[in-house]
């Protein structure tokens, strides 16, 4: 990414993706949190300066020896970081696949949601991304389990008190 489809909009961030940068060929554009609006005037004030030694190529993540971080090195930044804050080393597309299944958890009533937020179809979401119906099953089995355990327990409970009293 460049650092031209960077632009500041009543103080926030808006992310302007040509059709050459996106799958599915397409311009998208996404309006960034204000809460990132400090950490990215930051980073493009002080840090991208630093790192860039003088020159400028226009990438918008520059890497420590000045020039473009491109996708794999994105992608090991992103391992490295999860790895120390999580003890897991977590790529860039899982984060994909935590929101295609958790959107429809979280919010039942909207099973579109991730769809509409990963820009994908549905059949892509629900064959590659949402595995929230097998929570959901999963969840369903454990409480058919813990009442049939409990109704059994219940049982030998009421056997045990109807054999003291005979």
């Amino acid at each position: 990414m460049a650092t031209d489809n960077l632009h500041r909009v009543d103080g926030r961030y808006r992310i302007d993706y040509r059709p050459d940068q996106i799958k599915t060929g397409r311009r998208d554009s996404v309006l960034l949190p204000a809460r990132l609006t400090p950490f990215i005037d930051r980073y493009l004030g002080e840090i991208r300066p630093a790192l860039l030694r003088g020159t400028d190529h226009g990438a918008l993540w520059v890497g420590t020896l000045g020039k473009p971080l491109a996708e794999p090195g994105i992608e090991k930044l992103v391992r490295v970081r999860s790895k120390a804050l999580l003890g897991v080393a977590i790529g860039p597309h899982r984060f994909r696949q935590a929101l295609g299944t958790t959107a429809p958890l979280v919010n039942r009533t909207e099973p579109g949601l991730a769809r509409a937020v990963l820009d994908i179809s549905e059949a892509v979401a629900a064959g590659h991304y949402n595995r929230a119906n097998a929570i959901i099953a999963t969840e369903f089995f454990h409480a058919e389990m813990l009442a049939a355990t409990q109704a059994a327990n219940n049982h030998a409970r009421l056997e045990k008190i109807r054999r003291r009293r005979e």
